[in-house]
């Protein structure tokens, strides 16, 4: 169970000044930290150890050009994997994915892009890793869990 505690004022005392609106740049970070906890929570509360974890990679000459590209890349495997289902009589899958991707342009250094996606395991990991088409160095492995249930993995992706 995870708690938050916020501190509700419904009349400010005299003199206080009012809260000042929240800069783009904390109002980011504050997005970024709720979008990782909620990724989190999502992953620990769905998933088990009869499910898998894959990273997908892109080969040198299918390497998208940008985030959009390589989200429409990862919607596409995931429609052909929910096609290859629905063709043995499973489920659409139960899945969370996350694309890796560094903007030179932030001064990080270049990191190549690639997906991370846990989903159930109804569909084998061969079945499933076939159904990718951009690159060849790709991983599955089933989720192992720990004192923290796939916290670790979570927090990893």
């Amino acid at each position: 169970m995870q708690v938050e505690v916020y501190p509700e004022f419904t009349r400010l005392p005299s003199g206080v000044a009012k809260k000042k609106p929240k800069s783009t740049l904390a109002q980011r970070t504050l997005n970024e930290a709720n979008s990782r906890k909620e990724c989190e929570m999502v992953i620990n509360a769905n998933f088990t150890e009869d499910d898998n974890w894959y990273t997908l990679t892109f080969g040198s000459y299918t390497l998208p050009s940008s985030m959009d590209e390589a989200r429409k890349h990862a919607k596409n495997w995931i429609k052909s994997v929910n096609r290859k289902r629905k063709a043995l009589g499973l489920p659409p899958a139960k899945y969370v994915y996350v694309i890796e991707w560094s903007d030179k342009s932030k001064g990080k250094q270049k990191v190549r892009c690639h997906i991370h996606c846990v989903m159930d395991g109804a569909l084998s990991m061969e079945e499933t890793l076939a159904l990718w088409k951009h690159g060849e160095r790709n991983h599955a492995r089933r989720l192992a869990f720990d004192e923290n249930g796939l916290s670790g993995l979570a927090k990893y992706i």
